[in-house]
């Protein structure tokens, strides 16, 4: 099965496909456990030399003013989108600052101890299964 993939890798007699020779990769790879290794090292080759193909034509349908382009189009995009939030937002602090500029200390004591509070009920959780899960050892006599 190993032969059969490699001369369909190469092109060996037969017309070469590459997904074919990862087929019979592995299907060697599950006849024999000895064949693991090298069925390994085949198929990262495979990979390899698959995605090598790709770069190599992606780079030559590759140009510059494509990049630009799409650049550009996700740019106008994200401003387009993110405009109205970004002035939603800034509202929102605006309303926000108005109303708890006096108190701030108040609510960020509020958020520290329900913090805190979560971090202990948590903590006393996983010490009580700790507890549980431990072996009980007999009572020295």
């Amino acid at each position: 099965m190993f032969n059969l993939g490699y001369m369909h890798e190469l092109g060996i007699g037969r017309t070469q496909d590459m997904h074919l020779a990862k087929r019979y990769y592995d299907m060697a790879a599950s006849a024999s456990a000895d064949a693991h290794v090298p069925t390994m090292l085949a198929n990262a080759k495979l990979h390899t030399k698959l995605h090598i193909e790709w770069l190599i034509q992606f780079y030559k349908e590759f140009t510059f003013t494509m990049l630009y382009d799409s650049i550009l189009v996700w740019y106008t995009s994200w401003t387009v989108y993110f405009t109205d939030k970004i002035d939603s937002l800034a509202d929102f602090f605006v309303q926000l600052d108005e109303s708890a500029t006096e108190d701030w200390d108040i609510y960020l004591m509020s958020v520290l101890a329900v913090v805190l509070g979560l971090v202990m009920a948590l903590r006393g959780h996983n010490m009580r299964a700790a507890q549980q899960n431990a072996p009980q050892q007999p009572p020295n006599q």
